[in-house]
């Protein structure tokens, strides 16, 4: 990272945003390292380094498409995976400006590096390349190192590139990317049966299956007991806005679990009424994904939360009052695009 980004606080949130590609539970604890190591150059308290690890590992999940969250919202709703990928994008983008704006901005700017390498570090570099043991060999150009990079970078998410293109870009179905992604790999690393027996079936728990099986069991036993309509109505009834209530019952489930897949699962099909009053209106879904998202961020029990603020050893009183103004930030982004009427073609029949 440190050859793309000169900037030491960008190091560490692109670390973060980088394994923010890979959805696993407690996903942020593999970045916690690396942010962990940026700080013995860069010093940061356990609460900033708890907020730059924590928010830049979640900026994609608003739009991802491989995270559960997105293929759950699909499947519930009934609506394309392109339709909810290009109404949702923004929201990233708004992540993505307060983490700068609340977590990196505040820094101070880092001091270039111009000491030069101890001379023993340099005598062992000599002894194990020879190529670096020539007299006065000109370091590279900046820009021949970022290629060089750049090329590492790609070489390692290429299987995430190649399922994103095939989706959004041919508009392939997200399962047959997948698959191509999961053969294509496997061809090229040539990974043995054995290694890629354990790792189906570490990857396929039992928790999982039930989990999808039971909010999909839930939701039609929602519509089909009539709760689809009547609570909505009923909270409408009473004077709540209907897009307050499309954005707090997601947001209450979200902060209570702290589970992206809990709200979606939970919430949407008791919303699908309002969120879907003449076809699905993908402003509402945003509204919904987000102010549900904002709950999971926000809540206590959210394992990455949990796990980071225990590896840097942070306060969690302090950890809160720098996450809310970073929430509000994204929500009042939600509100804007909502009002503007993001996105332009909403409703999906």
């Amino acid at each position: 990272m440190e050859g793309l980004f000169r900037d030491l606080r960008l190091v560490a949130a692109a670390a973060a945003a980088f394994v923010g590609f890979l959805p696993m539970p407690g996903g942020a604890m593999l970045s916690a390292p690396m942010v962990e190591e940026v700080s013995t150059r860069y010093p940061l308290n356990p609460e900033q380094k708890t907020l730059i690890n924590y928010w830049f590992r979640h900026v994609w999940e608003y739009f991802f498409p491989l995270y559960p969250g997105i293929v759950l919202t699909v499947a519930v709703l009934s609506v394309p995976l392109n339709n909810v990928v290009i109404a949702q994008f923004p929201l990233t983008l708004a992540a993505i400006l307060a983490g700068l704006l609340f977590y990196l901005r505040p820094l101070p700017r880092p001091e270039p590096a111009s000491s030069p390498a101890p001379a023993s570090n340099v005598a062992v570099a000599r002894e194990a390349s020879p190529s670096l043991g020539e007299a006065n060999q000109p370091a590279p150009p900046l820009s021949n190192k970022s290629a060089r990079h750049l090329k590492s970078l790609f070489v390692a998410v290429w299987p995430v590139v190649l399922v994103i293109v095939a989706t959004l870009g041919f508009r392939v179905p997200l399962a047959l990317s997948l698959v191509g992604a999961l053969i294509l790999l496997i061809a090229i690393t040539r990974i043995p049966w054995r290694d890629m027996r354990r790792i189906i079936v570490s990857s396929v728990t039992p928790e999982l299956v039930l989990l999808i099986l039971g909010v999909m069991v839930f939701k039609t036993m929602i519509e089909a007991s009539g709760a689809v309509t009547v609570i909505p109505e009923f909270l409408v009834s009473i004077g709540i806005s209907p897009l307050i209530v499309i954005y707090a019952v997601p947001f209450a489930v979200g902060l209570i679990t702290g589970l992206t897949v809990a709200y979606i699962g939970i919430a949407f099909p008791i919303l699908v009424h309002l969120l879907a009053p003449n076809g699905i209106n993908l402003t509402y879904v945003m509204l919904a994904y987000s102010g549900g998202f904002m709950g999971v961020i926000a809540s206590p029990v959210h394992l990455c939360l949990v796990l980071t603020k225990g590896y840097f050893g942070a306060d969690f009183g302090r950890v809160y009052r720098l996450l809310i103004p970073a929430v509000l930030f994204t929500t009042l982004i939600t509100v804007l695009l909502v009002l503007a009427g993001w996105p332009p073609h909403a409703f999906y029949r």
